[in-house]
């Protein structure tokens, strides 16, 4: 059985170098080709990676932060000389047959694939707001300042309903201010990407934070604009950080997101 990390696109790759690389649970990593394209594979014991075996191994969170590792280090490695459409982990073929015929079946798909992302490489962006900060500038809005105003002129009787709409209010405000600022970085950063995706916002538990995330979004970004692309991200941090926002960039990646299947 066939453990496979990647497809390439390039013929008679890869380099000399492949001999020293290591993949998961330390394997060999070997290479293949038919056509214009390429792929790496390490060969694997069938009874070590039955159904329920790759099922009890995803569960088990030492192996897979380390072996999700190797897969990613075995997939930059390719990065750096190639175009590469990297497969998930687990990806597991019987032959180097069925790897050539399923590179067959598919071919059109990546020779699309191979053309969107040709000299292009995958950067990430994410969002925190702090949210005591944008209370500050919500409770600026008119709308807000209006109730307040409002709540100064009634009864006392009526007071304690004005307050509840209040604090709705200004929740509301504070998630319409912040997404807007997400929204305005967001499309600050696509004028020096090539392709951009939003995924979906975790919750704090998942990424340990004490701020709600307002944006996850990954980039396509061409080589050759990648230092325009980091200058427009640090011109954005320096004007929003001020309002509380809070910038985790990273990449470059392999091109998960804009390799879809």
């Amino acid at each position: 059985m066939l453990y496979v990390y990647c497809i390439v696109n390039r013929e008679g790759w890869p380099p000399e170098e492949l001999v020293e690389l290591k993949g998961v649970e330390g394997l060999e990593v070997y290479s293949g080709s038919i056509g214009h394209y390429g792929y790496l594979y390490s060969e694997i014991d069938k009874a070590g990676f039955t159904e329920d075996q790759i099922e009890e191994l995803s569960q088990d969170i030492e192996w897979l932060t380390k072996n999700a590792a190797v897969h990613e280090q075995v997939i930059e490695f390719a990065q750096g000389s190639a175009d590469v459409i990297p497969l998930r982990l687990f990806t597991i073929f019987l032959t180097e047959a069925s790897i050539c015929d399923m590179i067959k079946r598919e071919n059109e798909k990546f020779a699309q694939i191979f053309s969107d992302i040709q000299g292009r490489r995958e950067w990430g962006l994410k969002l925190f707001i702090n949210t005591d900060h944008i209370a500050i500038h919500a409770k600026k809005h008119p709308d807000f300042i209006a109730m307040e105003k409002k709540m100064e002129e009634s009864t006392s009787g009526a007071t304690f309903f004005i307050k509840k709409r209040m604090e709705k209010q200004l929740e509301a405000l504070k998630e319409k201010m912040s997404f807007d600022i997400a929204d305005e970085i967001h499309q600050a950063v696509l004028e020096v990407a090539a392709a951009g995706k939003l995924n979906k916002l975790l919750s704090k538990q998942t990424t340990g934070s004490d701020k709600p995330m307002i944006l996850n979004a990954v980039y396509l970004v061409d080589k050759g604009s990648e230092k325009e692309f980091k200058e427009k991200i640090d011109e954005l941090i320096k004007k929003f950080v001020p309002s509380g926002v809070e910038f985790r960039f990273s990449g470059p990646w392999p091109n998960y997101n804009f390799c879809q299947l």
